[in-house]
């Protein structure tokens, strides 16, 4: 499956199932990831399929530049779950 936040190249193939934009701003980062897990959330559910989740995690803490989305995404996912 192919995310807002996935990399692809020039032949649709995923290169990078995380590849978040940042903008730098960590406000809007962590914004950012919360939209990105509300995606996530929305695509496990539609596809009975829990796995993703596994998936995307795996591959957090690779880039200092990305803590404010991975953040934001570990928060939403989290108020998801207590919802």
């Amino acid at each position: 499956m192919i995310f807002s936040f996935s990399k692809i190249d020039a032949h649709g193939k995923i290169v990078s199932i995380w590849s978040p934009e940042i903008s730098g701003d960590y406000e809007k980062d962590t914004q950012k990831g919360r939209e990105y897990a509300t995606e996530v959330v929305a695509e496990m559910r539609r596809g009975d399929n829990p796995a993703i989740l596994g998936w995307i995690v795996r591959y957090f803490g690779q880039d200092e530049t990305r803590r404010g989305v991975e953040i934001g995404f570990c928060q939403q996912i989290a108020e998801h779950v207590l919802s």
